[in-house]
């Protein structure tokens, strides 16, 4: 898996790599981490992805990242 780029975020780590034909982008928030997996023939290039990452995008994260965090350590 090959690192292609970083997205900068104040409190989310946000990378993008390149694996068999296909882009994963990972945000990761404390201990939680989500990937999500593109086919590199459904966009046009890293451009595009970099595009769809704005702090409004990852922001939508953060309350996911929170519930599945309150839940693992409750039970």
């Amino acid at each position: 898996m090959r690192v292609l780029a970083s997205v900068p975020h104040p409190y989310c780590l946000v990378s993008i790599f390149s694996f068999n034909e296909k882009y994963i982008v990972k945000l990761e928030f404390g201990n939680c981490a989500i990937e999500y997996k593109i086919k590199n023939s459904e966009v046009s290039g890293l451009d595009e992805i970099k595009e769809k990452l704005t702090p409004e995008f990852i922001d939508s994260f953060a309350d996911v990242f929170m519930t599945i965090g309150k839940k693992f350590k409750n039970g």
